[in-house]
Formats: C-alpha cells, structure tokens, sequence
C-alpha cells in the first residue's frame, strides 16, 4: 500500500477587547497567526489470513488475523 497526500493548520490568536485608538497607536500588535504545512507520505506491508470455523447458507465466518507494518518518514 502506499498513501500521499498533504496537510495543513492555520492558527490564529486575537484579542478580544476593542482598544482604544491610544493603545492600538502605542501597541500595534493585536494578532498573531501562526500555520505550516507539509507532504505526507506513507508505505504499508500487510498480511491477512482467515481461519473458517464455520459455514451456513448466508456464507462463511471465521478468524481474521492481520498483520502489518508501515513505514511514515518524519521531516
């Protein structure tokens, strides 16, 4: 299996009280925005195998086992 794609936040922090015009002149800065973004890949190995205990005549049911292992690079 193998996955891409991309991703990306955006925070933003204001204050939330109206100042005066002395205070915005004095201290401009009211509001900050932090944000990143990234690509995003990943590559799976997987195994699944059933063991049937059981069948009727809706189908068959029995055991899943799954194993697997994935690899995500980190940046």
């Amino acid at each position: 299996m193998i996955g891409l794609g991309g991703g990306g936040i955006e925070l933003r922090i204001t204050e939330n009280v109206s100042p005066s015009f002395s205070d915005i002149m004095n201290d401009p800065k009211r509001e900050a925005s932090l944000s990143t973004g990234s690509f995003i890949c990943q590559g799976a190995v997987g195994l699944d195998y059933v063991i049937i205990l059981g069948k009727d005549e809706q189908g068959e049911g029995g055991l899943l086992f799954v194993i697997q292992s994935h690899y995500c690079p980190v940046n």
